[in-house]
């Protein structure tokens, strides 16, 4: 909040200062306005107009992916983790001794809990050197690694699935990016179709450099 209040007092000297200044009756600064606010009332219109469009279904987004399964294969190696990051190599020792024991459901619910950890994908050659090595390099085919060492601090990581370059992506596993891209498409035909109508309906006319007047 203090960082909030911070931040609107310093855009409000800065304001007050600009106004001593004179610099609200400057031209180019004006004119720079009034095309900021042609454009934000452009995109508002747009955006109020496109955001009623008929949602995406289940049955559609499986049909996509079933018509475009060559889409969606990996072209690098990949894993399924859990990724904690410690500050000291005491606290990673106790993370890993914890995975690595049997436990109830509900201890590792807590532990999860504790360091907001989620299960993630994540793609050979995206990650730091030191994860890269171990979860991708390594010979070792341990589903619990660490902890290792890095500028960040301590990691500790439980490999729950691994996916071999080449392997096709499930259904499940693309759903979002899929009704992602559908959306994308069904609102940029909207937008087209509502830019078209009035483009029909308008009386601007655009003359080209050179092009003879009438």
């Amino acid at each position: 909040m203090e960082d909030v209040i911070n931040q609107w007092v310093n855009e409000e000297l800065l304001y007050q200062a600009a106004l001593q200044e004179n610099l609200d009756q400057d031209q180019t600064l004006a004119r720079m306005v009034e095309d900021y606010r042609r454009k934000l009332l452009g995109k508002t219109f747009l955006e109020s107009k496109i955001h009623h469009i008929q949602p995406v279904t289940a049955q559609e987004i499986k049909d996509y992916y079933t018509a475009n399964r060559s889409m969606f294969v990996r072209n690098t190696d990949e894993a399924r983790i859990y990724h904690f990051i410690l500050p000291t190599i005491q606290e990673a020792k106790n993370v890993f001794r914890l995975l690595s024991a049997p436990s109830s459901g509900e201890e590792r619910r807590e532990l999860f809990t504790k360091y907001h950890v989620d299960a993630v994908t994540v793609r050979k050659g995206f990650l730091l050197p030191e994860l890269d090595d171990v979860i991708f390099h390594s010979r070792s085919r341990a589903k619990i690694l660490g902890p290792i060492q890095s500028f960040s601090g301590y990691h500790v990581v439980e490999i729950l699935d691994r996916y071999p370059k080449g392997s096709p992506k499930t259904l499940n596993q693309v759903y979002d990016e899929i009704y992602q891209r559908l959306i994308t498409e069904r609102q940029n035909l909207s937008a087209l179709k509502l830019i078209d109508s009035l483009r029909i309906n308008s009386h601007i006319e655009v003359l080209m450099e050179n092009e003879p007047h009438e």
